[in-house]
């Protein structure tokens, strides 16, 4: 489908410059001393008009004649997608944090407009900023940038052989080169009366802003390439001014001697603490404790009764000023200070591998027992643990010998025999229907028999430990023989020493050192309540970052930055507290787990981690953005619950018996609803969108878009009484929109006649016990509100007549949802039509090709439904309201 470009959406450009001789007017007189009467006047008024190319120097000039460098494309091309914020991540071994072009050559690469111009011996790549770009790198460049807008460069490439110099054109620039002429982007250049395509040629600015205003007045073809619509964020980073009236000021180059004044602030969380609770008595509206911006260091605090504020008197710890308040439990490396190893460390690894491996003695700066905890970055991404297998799963290769060791096959004991030690060696995943990420220290190992013993806690196996062994990420790490791999480290206690793979490439290292920063309320016994902690920062961590006790009362973590932490990045116990604004980044359990009562979690963003949300006594969960999770985006229970206005990505990465939102093993788990968000997998994942699994009653789905491939949009799983309606599911074509089924776990099987050859498994039993008892208000509420969970009974006798039978899926209704995917004749099933005998399924409307195309814009991520649907095909136009979601 053809459509108009917006000049103020796309550029996009070709390549091959031509020169035009043709003098041109200028409309409007330009502030440069060099472009009057130059031929390029009128592109260079537009680029510049557009702000997406500026003077040189003292900006007095232009300099049209000037040749282009890498750097400079990447940059204009940055400007014209918006300048989206992106993270520095070092990618090139030659462009640093801070240079001009070093955000728009992270942005390119990252969305594939450049690869670099070559790498070294790690494969760590060259950007080569200031090296002038000819005209066949910059066709290559610009036909990237068109395929990233969404450009259908496949078409109208042209015929280029006529052509003097064709054979000039470099075989990786040939499609580019085509394409640009094709599309009369370029007609070559002329000299002498000959026109050639050049394609070696240095390009010059003059040249470049041709052919961007060429490129932005074009009307081109566009592909059909969706993806869900980004959240419309319309959250703001506080506004940090000072506070005038704080009753406690904090600054970096404070004393714990003075008074706490402006003047003379102190310089410690723990002097500040002292000095509320000598205030907070005589405070008639509140106590608030303000920081100037620095690094802390280390903090390691606690909170209980004493520190706890009232209704009407409230305590507040908070920032003020530029910059951020960071309290860091680790340290920063200088990547010059690790050193080769040499003959005392080469026992450790394998011979071919000592001359790759450097080193750093870390004794003094931490502990024996915080190393074995501890996380390492370089340059922000967090670095592997080294491990066996790399990337791989190693469930096949172990079976159950004891319920705290394994026995490993024949052929894996010359690797199994070469490690030398075990000391801090562990083994991490994700066990199947265990729903946590587990981490087993080694304890000990028979060489001779090939079994390992490990210290298991709380777990054991199950009599199917090959089932429950089912993962992708069971992987040995910390193991010195197997640092093999960029990026990877090992740490060994003995030695004290922490040692890379490779040549060390980051300028800065960090390792945690100490644990969690924030404690509030005292055991299970005393709580700190009225507490907010607002704006702080807190880097590295080995365990749980901030905690609070399950008898607390109204703690709000506000606008928290969490970044690295191996464990929880804030675990919420208690009555009436918030998690709102924060951001946690790189963690190994939940982003935030909740367990108490009339909780709230707010406007987060939470990316890179194991699991987002873990949410049980919420009231709300919304306006939270979560990615790239390997486990789910929420878990909740503990209904009722709202979960609602939440952009999720790139979730349950690990393992396929998951849900991006996920909830189960409970018929009497009442009143979740599940409205207004946007899921999406754009390379498509494992685990499904929403799955009510196990019987999961009572839950209601509606107003949220799925983008994806995930294996199933929405999976009822043997559950009862739940409502799935006005959903849109955009690129299931490979998967279910809905999914309707009985549930392994009721019923252990039915024989060829449809009757049941087993009973439910007594868990489930046992939860009919969980309905009110007659009388009650709980029971009042129930009759009014889900009057058919209490009449499930267990008649397995007239299974195939009683609608109550606890073994039926009965009374779900799935309606009205909306469905484009590609050719299929269903997108809304069920298992067996038995199963659906006592529910509803129907008017589930499925467009499956082109001329059914009823999104207003889907390239641009916008799945409203245009406002002449076939109404006769859908009985209600579903609404989602994007402008809602994600963070505000």
């Amino acid at each position: 489908m053809k459509r108009t470009k917006l000049i103020s959406l796309f550029l996009a450009v070709l390549m091959l410059l031509a020169v035009f001789s043709s003098g041109i007017t200028a409309t409007a007189a330009l502030p440069f001393n060099d472009t009057e009467g130059h031929w390029a006047t009128e592109a260079i008024e537009f680029v510049v008009d557009a702000g997406l190319m500026n003077g040189v120097g003292d900006g007095s000039s232009f300099a049209p004649n000037m040749s282009l460098t890498r750097g400079m494309v990447v940059t204009v091309l940055y400007r014209d997608n918006g300048s989206p914020k992106t993270d520095f991540k070092g990618t090139f071994l030659d462009v640093k944090e801070g240079q001009y072009y070093a955000a728009a050559a992270e942005w390119a690469y990252a969305n594939g407009i450049v690869n670099g111009t070559g790498t070294n011996e790690w494969d760590e790549p060259y950007f080569s900023p200031d090296r002038d770009i000819t005209r066949q790198e910059l066709a290559t460049m610009f036909k990237r940038y068109a395929d990233f807008k969404y450009v259908d460069t496949t078409k109208k490439a042209a015929d280029i052989s006529a052509y003097p110099d064709v054979s000039s054109v470099a075989d990786w620039a040939n499609d580019a080169v085509k394409w640009a002429v094709g599309v009369g982007l370029i007609t070559g250049k002329g000299t002498n009366g000959t026109v050639t395509l050049s394609p070696t040629d240095k390009a010059v600015r003059a040249e470049f802003a041709t052919i961007i205003k060429r490129f932005k007045t074009t009307d081109f073809d566009y592909l059909h390439v969706y993806s869900a619509p980004k959240p419309q964020s319309h959250f703001t980073e506080p506004v940090r001014t000072l506070i005038n009236d704080a009753d406690v000021y904090v600054a970096v180059d404070g004393n714990d001697a003075n008074p706490g004044t402006l003047a003379k602030p102190l310089a410690t969380f723990e002097a500040a603490k002292a000095k509320v609770r000598q205030l907070k008595d005589s405070a008639k509206d509140g106590v608030v404790v303000a920081f100037k911006a620095g690094n802390y260091g280390n903090l390691n605090i606690s909170f209980d009764k004493s520190d706890s504020g009232t209704e009407s008197c409230p305590i507040t710890y908070c920032v003020y000023g530029d910059g951020d308040v960071v309290f860091q439990n680790g340290i920063d490396l200088k990547g010059s200070d690790f050193k080769p190893i040499d003959s005392s460390d080469y026992y450790l690894f394998p011979e071919e591998n000592h001359s790759k491996i450097r080193k750093m003695n870390v004794d003094g700066i931490i502990t024996a027992d915080a190393l074995k905890r501890a996380i390492v970055m370089t340059d922000g991404n967090l670095m592997q643990s080294a491990r066996w297998p790399n990337g791989t799963t190693m469930n096949t290769m172990v079976s159950k010998y004891a319920d705290d060791a394994l026995k490993f096959p024949e052929f894996l004991r010359e690797r199994l025999e070469s490690w030398h030690t075990l000391d801090g060696v562990t083994i991490e995943g994700q066990i199947i229907y265990d729903f946590e990420f587990s981490v087993f220290p080694v304890l000990t190992f028979d060489k001779t028999n090939l079994i390992m013993t490990f210290a298991m806690g709380d777990k054991v196996f199950p009599e199917d430990d090959a089932a429950y062994w089912s993962s992708k990420m069971h992987q040995f790490c910390n193991v010195s023989e197997e640092l093999d791999t960029k990026y990877e480290f090992y740490l060994n206690a003995d030695t004290m020493c922490l040692y890379v793979y490779g040549d060390v490439p980051a300028d800065v290292y960090s390792i945690s050192t100490g644990g969690q920063f924030i404690s509030v309320g005292d055991g299970y016994n005393v709580g700190a309540n009225y507490l907010t902690f607002d704006g702080f920062t807190f880097k590295y961590c080995t365990e749980t970052a901030i905690r609070t006790s399950h008898v607390s009362k109204y703690v709000n973590l506000k606008n928290l930055s969490i970044y690295a932490v191996n464990g929880r990045g804030i675990h919420l116990n208690g009555d009436g507290c918030v998690v709102e604004g924060c951001e946690i980044d790189l963690f190994t359990g939940e982003g935030i787990f909740t367990f108490g009562s009339n909780l709230m979690v707010t406007n987060n963003l939470i990316t890179n981690g194991y699991s987002g949300i873990s949410a049980s006594g919420v009231k709300e969960v919304s306006h939270n953005e979560i990615y790239n999770m390997e486990d789910s985006a929420i878990y909740y229970s503990d209904c009722p619950m709202i979960i609602e206005y939440n952009f999720m990505e790139n979730c349950c990465m690990d393992g396929s018996d998951k849900g991006y939102i996920y909830n189960g093993a409970s018929w009497f788990q009442v009143g979740g609803v599940i409205r207004y968000n946007v899921f999406s997998a754009p390379d498509g994942t494992a685990g499904m969108f929403i799955y009510l699994d196990d019987g999961l009653s009572n839950q209601e789905v509606y107003g949220n878009l799925f983008y994806g491939a995930a294996s199933n949009g929405v999976r009822i799983n043997g559950g009862r009484n739940n409502d799935v309606y006005e959903n849109v599911f955009v690129k299931t074509d490979k998967h279910d929109g809905t999914m309707l089924s009985l549930g392994a776990k009721y019923v252990t099987m039915f024989d060829e006649n449809g009757n049941p050859t087993g009973t439910l498994e007594t868990y489930h039993a046992n939860s009919l016990g969980n309905k009110p008892k007659p009388g009650t208000d709980e029971y009042k509420l129930w009759e009014e509100k889900w009057p058919e969970a209490l009449k499930i009974n267990t008649n397995w006798a007239d299974i195939e007549n009683d609608i109550d039978c606890g073994a039926n899926p009965s009374y779900n209704v799935v309606i009205n949802n909306y469905s484009f995917v590609g050719p299929r004749s269903d997108n809304h099933q069920v298992d067996e039509p038995y199963y659906s005998k006592f529910s509803t399924v129907e008017n589930n409307p499925i467009f499956d090709n082109e001329e059914n195309y009823l999104f207003v814009n889907p390239t641009l991520g916008n799945y409203t439904i245009i406002d002449d649907v076939d109404e006769s095909k859908i009985t209600k136009v579903p609404y989602i309201p994007y402008e809602m979601i994600g963070r505000h």
